[in-house]
């Protein structure tokens, strides 16, 4: 059919035909397979297979810890021995492979691509990307995350120890591991805590007792390929609805400034970011914004409220934030919401001298002081229930650092200043290189350095109503929350186990990793902190089995003062005082002045009335009294307590 066709051009048709078919082939070549596993996790002794895409006769080659499996299928069935270890499948089709690699974990993973930049700042940010691959508890892909983040480090102590903590910022407000909506997350590393719980037994005990707690879940991470521990993913102390409950003042000047920037055609964001560094506006009612003065009365979409709330505080001796001050007993107190307040000098004024008129009370003989121009209780300012279960939970885990570094308080709008949330104990309970190894032994009374020296419990022990509102509080929770905490301790093991094995191995490598003569395998670092809370636990019970052998470790010895109680005539309680001191009476009644007897030598009574006997059933009324000299001295003083009907 090509007789008549020129030869030459035959050869040229052929040669591009064979040319064309090349680049055919070529292209199909170069055409990409693709893997992936089934599931968005492993779990042991369930199959784990993979799909791969692009090719049909496919070969597998499993690596699990860097050894390959005799395996060339599509699936491979963990089993424990895998836990805590890569496992990595290569998909080959001709010359063409895929592979997909997973971490095998009982916990959630977290892995943190930042593209090979160094995270070595506690100020600046740097871009990464996150990915949390669940588990058969976090399974819902609405409480995970996959997406853009910035990251960088955080802490003080633990950030110059080779394991880093870091905190995180999500491109977008997420529910992570169902804790509630929010942009900002940190990763604890409980370097110094080598049973890695100590964070989330106090923390979730504090939750139990009704206290605002940071909620918190334990995790693996891979840090740019590479695993780097277990951590605990938690959420951070800040105003937020789901956090710390009060106020915002910062989020209040974000939504000022969206209204006056559209109001005026500013630009909102450099407005807001002026008016939450510049905080004089809220009590001038004037914002100077690039050489502008745009009165705050002018727009009727904001109401300032009062400025006697909206705090967060925090004692911490690095006295490192942008809004701080000392106490007269030198404790460093600073603000973390709003971070500017002391450009505001009304605001700054009010937390000033509210906490100092706290402190003043708590040492004060009398339990007062005068705030604002009254004479006010130290519960008048601070909520009592919230004194009494912090105390509690840091005497439970004798907490080094107690009343000197991470201890926070917070205080919303026309509300009472709030101990909490609790924070930072992996420093307690008898962990390896801590002051905290002797059971038998009171954390307020023994831990006395730097800002602890002059810390506000120690004034707030020598009152006789605090201490037995603690014993009453302790025995309400001993046999429940605090039981459930202890027993919580096994639970916890067993889910670690294989993650606390591989954090201690990875960790113990490095040159002085949790070298505070620790014990050599995380179970047994574990057992050690079970005794220890154990034994402290008991030794609490025995100081708490009655009013007296509790109180006696706080209180004077020598009383010099001898009390009792009968029914009165009229109705409340005969007080009958003999003392061998000369001197006034005051009488105290629920950690309250109730009245003074003039001049009182050997015998005395007094009629308490009913209405002051506030207690309620059950509970017990705490009756004081103090006697003084001329010059305000207590020379004698004595308790007697009657329970409420």
């Amino acid at each position: 059919m090509f007789k008549n066709v020129n030869k030459k051009y035959l050869m040229i048709l052929a040669a591009g035909v064979i040319a064309a078919c090349s680049i055919l082939i070529s292209a199909c070549a170069k055409e990409e397979i693709s893997i992936e596993f089934s599931t968005a996790y492993a779990e042991v002794d369930e199959e784990l297979s993979v799909e791969v895409e692009g090719a049909d006769k496919v070969s597998y080659e499993w690596i699990v810890g860097g050894e390959t499996i005799e395996n060339n299928t599509s699936s491979y069935t963990p089993t424990a021995d895998d836990l805590e270890k890569w496992i990595e499948v290569v998909a080959t089709a001709g010359r063409r492979t895929a592979t997909a690699k997973m971490y095998f974990s009982k916990l959630p993973v977290v892995y943190i691509d930042t593209n090979g930049a160094t995270i070595d700042s506690k100020e600046d940010y740097i871009d990464a990307t996150m990915s949390i691959q669940g588990n058969d508890t976090f399974s819902d892909e609405t409480i995970l995350y996959d997406g853009a983040i910035e990251i960088r480090g955080r802490g003080n102590t633990t950030w110059e120890k080779p394991k880093k903590p870091y905190r995180m910022k999500l491109d977008e407000k997420t529910d992570v591991f169902g804790m509630g909506e929010s942009k900002h997350w940190v990763l604890l590393a409980n370097y110094l805590d080598e049973s890695l719980m100590r964070n989330t037994l106090a923390y979730d005990l504090s939750g139990s007792m009704g206290m605002e707690q940071m909620s918190t879940v334990w995790v693996d991470v891979v840090l740019n390929g590479e695993y780097a521990g277990n951590y605990q993913f938690c959420e951070n102390i800040r105003v937020d609805d789901t956090r710390v409950d009060i106020f915002d003042w910062e989020g209040f000047a974000e939504d000022s400034a969206a209204v006056i920037a559209e109001a005026e055609e500013l630009d909102e964001d450099d407005l807001a970011d002026y008016m939450v560094e510049n905080m004089e506006w809220i009590t001038s009612g004037q914002v100077d914004f690039e050489g502008t003065a745009y009165q705050i009365a002018d727009y009727e979409e904001i109401e300032t409220p009062d400025i006697n709330g909206g705090y967060i505080l925090e004692i911490d001796e690095y006295y490192d934030e942008v809004s701080k001050f000392k106490t007269t007993s030198s404790q460093p107190v600073m603000f973390k919401n709003p971070e500017f307040v002391s450009t505001n000098k009304d605001m700054m004024t009010y937390v000033k001298e509210y906490v100092q008129a706290f402190e003043y009370a708590a040492y004060s003989t009398d339990y007062t002081a005068e705030f604002e121009g009254k004479v006010v209780h130290y519960s008048d300012l601070y909520d009592m229930d919230a004194l009494v279960d912090y105390w509690i939970l840091n005497e439970i885990f004798n907490n080094e650092d107690f009343n000197k570094k991470s201890t926070y308080m917070y205080k919303d709008i026309d509300g009472l200043m709030k101990m909490g949330p609790m924070w930072d104990m992996d420093w307690s309970s008898g962990a390896a290189g801590t002051s905290t190894t002797d059971v038998n032994r009171w954390a307020t009374l023994n831990f006395r350095t730097n800002a602890q020296a002059g810390q506000w419990y120690r004034g707030l022990v020598r009152d006789p109503y605090f201490l037995i509102k603690v014993q009453e509080r302790y025995w309400e929770i001993r046999d429940n929350q605090i039981q459930n905490m202890l027993d919580s301790i096994d639970v916890n093991y067993e889910y670690l186990k294989e993650s606390g094995d591989a954090d201690t191995e990875l960790w113990t490598k490095t040159t002085e990793a949790y070298g505070y003569g620790r014990a050599t395998t995380f179970e047994k670092d574990v057992k050690n902190l079970k005794n220890w809370l154990k034994h402290h636990i008991a030794w609490i019970d025995q100081q708490m089995e009655t009013e007296r052998t509790f109180t006696s470790a706080f209180l004077s010895k020598n009383a010099g003062v001898t009390l009792g109680l009968a029914d009165a005539a009229g109705g409340g309680l005969l007080l009958k005082i003999s003392t061998s001191a000369l001197g006034n009476a005051d009488v105290y009644v629920n950690g309250r002045k109730c009245d003074r007897i003039e001049g009182v030598s050997g015998n005395a009574t007094y009629v308490i009335p009913a209405e002051k006997l506030t207690a309620g059933a059950g509970k017990k009324n705490v009756i004081e009294v103090k006697v003084k000299d001329d010059f305000e001295t207590v020379i004698a003083e004595e308790y007697i307590t009657v329970k409420g009907e």
